[in-house]
Parts: C-alpha cells; structure tokens; sequence
C-alpha cells in the first residue's frame, strides 16, 4: 500500500529572504484541512513550496525533467541536479545561504519524520524517523543521501527513489511548471505502475522496461555499424579490377530492392494511418451511442410525463399500459411489437390531446395540459437524438471506410513484404556466385557477415524481452481496471465542483513504445471526455490546448486528486498559484474544489500560495473555518514575513488591509 506524505511544519533558519529567521526559527505550520501561503509578487510564496519538495527530493530530479525525452523512454533513475543547479535557493540571497538551513516535519502512516538541508547547496544534514516497531517506537538518524532515498522509499511504499519522485512530481505538488498527468501517457504509465502494482512487481516493470531500452539501442547501434560496413563493401566492389555479369545482376537487384523498400515504408505508413483513423472512428461512434443513450432515456422520460398529466392521477395502469407503447413500441395486452399504434398516440401526447382518442383535452380531475415547455423539451430532445444518431451514422461511415481503407492498405503492405522476400532470395543466390576477388573484398564481406550475426542475435534478445515487458504491462492493466470506476467516481466528484459541463474519464489502452523501435505495447491510460456547445454529447479531449487553460490545470488537479483518494486515507496536495487566470466565479469554484479535498480526509491537507488577485479563491477555500482566529491560523502571512519588496513597501496598508477581510470573513469589495 502507498503511504502518500502529510506535511506538518517548516522550518526556516538563517535565510535571508525571510528576515525573522535569522534571528528566531520562521515556522510555517500546516494544519489539517486547508493553508494558504499568501504574499505580494515576489515575496518567496513559491520558494516556500519548492523548499518543501526539495527537502523531499534533495538534489535530484526526474531524467525528463533535464531533458525532452518522454518518461516511457528514459531510464528509470533518479538523476542528480549539477552543482549551480543546486544553489537555487543560495543565489536569492546575497550571503549564497552559507548558513541557512529548512526543516521539514511529516508523517508517513505511523512515522513521523523530520528532514534538515542545508539551503546553500541541497545537502542533507539529518533525516531523523520515529516509528513504531512491534510495541515500541524506536528513533534513527541518517546523514547520507543514499541510506536518506532508501529509507523515505521503503516508508512511502515503493521500490526505488525514482518512484518517490514520480509520486511527488505527479501528485503531491502542483508548481509553476505545472507538469500534466491527464494528457500525459507516459507520465500515467509510471504513476500507475507506482500506485498499483506490489513494490516486486513495480519494479520489475521498471527493469523490464529497461531492458527493452537497452536491447532496443543495441540493435539500432549494430544498425548503424553494419550500414556504413556495407556502404564500405560496396565501395571496395565498385573499385575491383573485374566486375563479372553477376555482380551487375546483384546491383540491379539492389536497385529493385531500394525501390521496394521505399513502397513498403509508404505501405506501412499507410496502414498505420488508416488504422489509426478507424480507432478514432470507434471512439467517436462509442461516445455519440453513449450521448444517445441519454437522451433516448431523457426523452422517455419527459414523454412519461406528459402521458401522466395527460390521463391524470386515477389511471395508473392505463398509464402503464400507453407508457409501454409510447417508450417500448410493445402493446402489453396483445404483445404486438411493434404496436401500428404507437406513432398514433405518440403524436397526440405531444399535440396535448387525449392519448386515447385524439380529442382535445377538457381540464380537470387531475388532468393537466401538456405544457409549452414539456413541448420544447420533447422538440429538443428529439432534435439532439436525430444530430446523435447522424453522428452515429457518420462515424459507421466512417468506420466502414477506413476499415476497407485498412484492408486495401494490409493487402497492398503484404503483396510488397512477399515481393521483397523473393527479391531478397535473388540476391542471395547472385551473392554466392560472386568470386572474392580482392582480399578487400572479402575482408567486408567477413565483417558484414559477422555483424549481420551480432544483429541477429540482438534482435532475438530484443524480442525476448519485449515478451517479458509485455506480460507486465498486461498485469498493469488489470490492476488499472480494478480501481477503474473508483477513481472515474471520484474524479467526477471533484471536477464537477469547477466544471459545469458534463465531465468524464474513460478508460483505454493506447498504443506505445518504451524505446525507438521494436514491439508496441496496450498501455493502460485515462482519457478525457466532455460536453461541449458544438456538437451533442461529449468528445474526447486529447490536448490540454482542447481545453482552456483554467479548465485543463483544475482537470489535471481533479485527475491528481482522485488519484491520492483512491491510493492512500490521507494526503498532502501543495498547488502553487491556482486562481492565476481565473475570473471571481471560476475563482470560487476552484477554491470550493480544492477545500473538498482538503476535508475529505480528517488528515488532509492542502496547501496553496496567493498573491491576493481577489478574495473569491480564498473565501470559498479557507470556508470550513468558522472564526477568524482558525482562519488566521490557516494563512501563513508572508507580508509580514517576508523580506519587503517596493510594491509591499509602499502599498503594505493596502495589503494588509485586503488580508484583515479575508481573515474576519467579510468581503473585500465592501459588499
């Protein structure tokens, strides 16, 4: 079971940025349920929260957050920050933080764990754990970063220090570079694979992919090699003293060769696009039937009760009885389906006529007259199940096609792939009767031979361990499944909160490489589907740029969120400036968001920075608080405590005043 990080306190000495704390410890404690660090601009709010994480991670980072390489392709390790990278916190302050040090306090399940760091350089001074051992509590300290990874690894839950920071990046803490999970498969590969699989199995995942890498850059390595050893062969055959006929044979069948092998590169490319086009065609058909669905059952529903204002209270079973008919096409007394009747009264319970005879309606004994508005709704629904079922009707369309598309293109790639093994056994025969002139010659032709051999043997390897990794990643993938609908459930819970439009997760595998080449692999991941003005139903959101950009941070927050409840009873969610583009109501919402989960847990917290854009956010996030002293205790004020800049020097009245509203529950604006 993953033990997810509940932080308890920081503590800051020596840090000029701080000015207090050079002469008394500066504490910022993090109680249960919400704290907001609150500041000007500039004022160390997301220093505050980057020196939590770095008291977690010390100098190391994940390898994609060096580079650009994808996390299903890079090497699963921790990589260390180079020394200036290091200094990060030394170069804010004149003194470099020569004597500066943070103390972060936690706990992880039983544990309580208190890390110290120099802030010149990321250095560990101490990491010191309580925790309890049979029935006692035993107390150990570490001073080396290697035993420090080790034990914080084997207290969250997981095998190896690159999990811990894939849990840290990826779920507890939401900073500036706001690094996406929703839209990030790779990233959603890795922390499923944290999240689910047993430490065992987890990290022989992480090893299985490894080798796949490794086995992959082999064979593209002896690629290379043997390429420029035949481009050396056939230089040294062009430059023999006598070409007999069957080295001309062997060129022009080189030259067929190279033709035809650039046709199946284009008959590949090929499949591989209609294939694609008819998964996206499937996907597209299964949303517009789900959409179809509801409406189909809204219709029902509200042509239900218009039959009931119809035919009154006190006619219950014939009410049952034209319910059948109108929503079923089943006539219950004779079982005719479907009943010729059915259009018939159909239409009389939309024109509000009797639903038996036609006539029009005499008010009373219960009996209502359908409304314009019932009127509307049954227009509108109909009208949006018409536009469903075209959509259904195109994406069968499409389907249709690209699936005959895929065939053609199958067939085409198979004509090819057989026309290029009868040309390879051409050349093999016009080979064998090629004389080794020269001793050149036959020098590379020795070296091709013996590197045609290494690559055949690294081939095999390769596709050995693919084998391996695939039956990994089909364990992945029941795991995934099994929390499915809980985490879909819970998500839902928490988007809805920011999100108006219809909101869901769907889950699928997706195709994928864990190096350049070799075997695709079904990686198990979460999709996004939502509701939009311009077509009926939802589609599937595959971008971050398919959304704005309030909507995809407060997803992907949703995402994380749903995440941490499912895995572990309590959790730590540390987001750096959330209401950042956010107008009042949407600023409203997001703090209604991010107070639920501070409070669906008795030991939740989460914690935000704000640089005072409104009071909306705050209002809504710090509501669970009653008084204005819990509110006070809740905001850790960095206009008080942080070095003063130019704005906060001159406008600290200001500033002040906006936090003394937030702090007595009355509104900024006076209203």
């Amino acid at each position: 079971m993953i033990i997810l990080p509940i932080l308890k306190s920081l503590t800051i000495e020596n840090y000029a940025l701080y000015p207090s704390s050079t002469k008394s410890p500066f504490i910022a404690a993090f109680r249960p349920g919400g704290t907001a660090i609150i500041g000007v601009n500039g004022s160390g709010k997301t220093t505050l929260i980057n020196i939590c994480f770095r008291c977690l991670t010390g100098p190391f980072n994940l390898p994609s957050a060096t580079s650009s390489g994808e996390l299903g392709q890079v090497r699963p390790r921790a990589v260390p920050m180079i020394s200036s990278e290091a200094k990060l916190f030394g170069n804010r302050v004149a003194d470099g933080a020569s004597n500066a040090t943070a103390t972060l306090r936690f706990s992880l399940g039983d544990a309580k764990v208190e890390v110290k760091r120099n802030l010149s350089d990321l250095s560990l001074v101490v990491m010191k754990v309580e925790e309890k051992t049979g029935r006692e509590r035993i107390q150990i300290a570490v001073t080396d970063e290697k035993t420090f990874q080790e034990k914080l690894s084997d207290l969250i839950g997981v095998g190896a220090f690159f999990d811990v920071l894939i849990i840290l990046t990826f779920l507890s803490f939401m900073q500036e570079d706001r690094r996406s999970l929703v839209w990030d498969a790779t990233a959603q590969r890795q922390i499923l694979r944290v999240l689910f699989l047993p430490i065992d199995e987890a990290t022989e995942f992480a090893t299985g992919q490894q080798e796949v890498i490794a086995a992959d850059s082999a064979v593209r390595n002896t690629q290379y090699v043997l390429q420029r050893q035949e481009k050396h062969q056939k230089q040294a055959a062009r430059h023999a003293k006598q070409i007999v006929d069957a080295e001309a044979e062997r060129r022009l069948l080189a030259t067929e060769a190279a033709a035809l092998n650039e046709k199946l590169e284009t008959a590949a490319s090929e499949r591989l696009k209609t294939d694609n086009s008819r998964h996206r065609a499937r996907l597209d058909r299964l949303r517009a039937a789900e959409s179809r669905e509801h409406i189909v059952r809204d219709l029902e529903q509200i042509k239900m009760r218009a039959l009931g204002e119809a035919l009154g209270p006190s006619k219950e079973t014939l009410k049952y009885i034209l319910g059948h008919i109108v929503s079923d096409g089943e006539c219950l007394v004779c079982g005719t389906k479907p009943s010729p009747v059915a259009p018939q009264i159909e239409k009389w319970v939309k024109q509000g006529k009797c639903p038996i005879c036609g006539s029009e309606h005499r008010i009373g004994r219960g009996v209502l007259p359908i409304t314009a508005t019932i009127q509307k709704r049954i227009e509108e629904l109909e009208s949006k199940l018409e536009l469903a079922d075209q959509q259904i009707a195109n994406a069968d369309a499409r389907i249709e096609e690209f699936q005959g598309k895929f065939l053609t293109a199958d067939n085409d790639f198979q004509k090819l792939d057989n026309a290029r093994l009868s040309l390879d056994t051409k050349i093999v025969a016009v080979l064998r009767r090629i004389p080794a002139e020269r001793r050149a010659i036959g020098s590379r032709d020795t070296d091709v031979d013996a590197l045609r051999r290494v690559l055949a043997t690294e081939r095999t390897r390769r596709t050995k361990a693919e084998k391996r990794f695939e039956s990994m990643v089909t364990e992945l993938g029941e795991q995934a499944r099994k929390n499915q609908q809980e985490i879909e459930r819970t998500f839902g819970e928490f988007s809805r909160i920011f999100l108006k439009e219809r909101i869901d997760l769907l889950y699928q595998t997706t195709p994928g490489r864990v190096g350049q080449g070799g075997a695709i692999f079904e990686f198990p991941t979460f999709h996004l589907s939502m509701s939009g003005g311009s077509v009926a139903g939802q589609t599937v959101r595959e971008s971050p740029l398919d959304v704005s950009r309030s909507q995809a941070e407060f997803i992907d927050l949703a995402f994380r969120m749903a995440l941490m409840s499912v895995v572990s009873d309590a959790a730590t969610l540390i987001v750096d400036a959330p209401e950042a583009s956010l107008d009042f109501l949407f600023a409203e919402r997001a703090g209604e968001q991010l107070a639920k989960f501070a409070t669906s847990s008795a030991e939740n917290r989460v914690i935000i920075t704000s640089y005072l854009p409104s009071d909306h956010l705050l209002r809504t996030f710090l509501g669970g608080s009653k008084t204005a002293q819990e509110r006070k205790a809740g905001i850790v004020n960095l206009i008080a405590d942080a070095a003063p800049n130019a704005a906060l020097r001159e406008d600290r009245d200001k500033y002040e005043e906006f936090l003394a509203h937030v702090i007595n529950g009355t509104r900024a604006d006076g209203r």
